[in-house]
């Protein structure tokens, strides 16, 4: 069966060990932090349990989707473009979770809309779909690149990446020395992350993305939420800030959380006046080997699929947005005015093999 509970309700089950999340992000003070910087009250956790009712559940994040008003649409926490799918569970969630959840609730939903899923969980679904009157869409977003931490750093370079790639940087490097006294730093003590994002706010206002509002100083909701989420998993010790320096002023930063041996980048950011050092590119060599010497990290997550990754790692996984429809009148009928949208956002309908596993 499948039981909604409230934040409240989860926020006692992980205080008592019965549940987890899979993702710093999804830890519950972090969600009540997002929901006041946002003003969203609509966000739920919807309980799956086994087939059988024996063994465990998971919990799957949804929320209200407010932009299409009249009908009951709901989509999975946090958009294509910010993180991806997570859930509270103790096992992988797979495609049998997600058939349930479309199967045991028919009458609460018209649409739902599960966002950069991976697609071994969600490959069945289309098959699924069509046996059991339901419309399946799929769209192809970013995969997500990863680093398996499994050897030394000295062997993984040689193994992944090309040498005129590291060469070119070091050279980078050895010109920014010349000319500035360059500073590498790892920050994980309270007192130390808390001066270290200090500096990355600074950085930060001096980026490309300062004009987009996207950065960590915004004086916007996102920038206001990115300031209270830092301290947050500051204080829970989960925090690892890397920073680059040049004459004793931060030029780069990135910030990471570390989780379960994952190491997630959060943000990242460099100082434009730089540019042409590519301080970005310098940190994030120094970053990673960092993150390779830390024993207790298995795996590196970047979160993302930027072109700039690709020479730094072949791993990935591959992820895909899949909208379903009910079978409902209002799930058909939604399904026909939202038409429009699906051909705008290249939406196609799924068919079995259709979604890579």
């Amino acid at each position: 069966m499948i039981e909604p509970i409230s934040l409240q309700q989860l926020t006692r089950m992980v205080q008592t060990g019965a549940i987890k999340p899979s993702y710093p992000l999804l830890l519950p003070e972090v969600l009540s932090v997002w929901n006041g910087c946002f003003n969203r009250n609509d966000l739920s956790f919807w309980k799956v349990s086994p087939k059988d009712d024996a063994g465990e559940c998971v919990l799957i994040p949804m929320m209200q989707l407010s932009a299409i008003p009249f009908f009951r649409c709901y989509g999975t926490l946090w958009g294509e473009e910010f993180w991806y799918f997570g859930g509270y569970h103790t096992r992988p969630i797979d495609c049998g979770d997600f058939m349930r959840l479309l199967r045991d609730y028919p009458h609460r939903w018209d649409m739902m809309k599960f966002t950069r899923i991976p697609g071994d969980a969600v490959s069945g679904l289309p098959a699924y779909a069509s046996e059991n009157g339901f419309r399946c869409f799929t769209r192809a977003v970013p995969s997500i690149r990863i680093i398996s931490v499994d050897t030394s750093f000295e062997a993984y370079i040689a193994r992944n990446c090309r040498r005129e790639q590291i060469l070119k940087l070091m050279r980078r490097h050895r010109r920014m020395q010349r000319k500035h006294s360059v500073i590498f730093k790892a920050c994980t003590e309270t007192l130390d992350v808390a001066r270290a994002l200090a500096d990355a706010f600074l950085v930060s206002e001096k980026s490309w993305k300062a004009d987009g509002g996207t950065h960590i100083n915004a004086g916007n909701k996102m920038g206001q939420f990115y300031r209270k989420l830092f301290a947050l998993l500051s204080d829970r010790g989960i925090l690892l800030v890397h920073l680059l320096y040049a004459d004793g002023k931060p030029v780069a930063f990135r910030i990471n959380c570390l989780m379960d041996q994952i190491c997630y980048c959060i943000k990242t950011g460099y100082d434009a006046r730089y540019a042409e050092y590519s301080p970005g590119s310098i940190l994030r060599y120094f970053a990673i080997r960092n993150i390779f010497d830390r024993t207790a990290c298995r795996r590196i997550d970047f979160i993302s699929d930027y072109p700039y990754l690709s020479s730094w790692t072949k791993q990935k996984i591959d992820c895909v947005n899949v909208l379903m429809f009910n079978r409902t009148p209002r799930g058909l009928l939604l399904e026909k005015l939202t038409y429009p949208y699906r051909k705008m956002r290249s939406w196609k309908p799924a068919t079995y093999g259709s979604i890579p596993s």
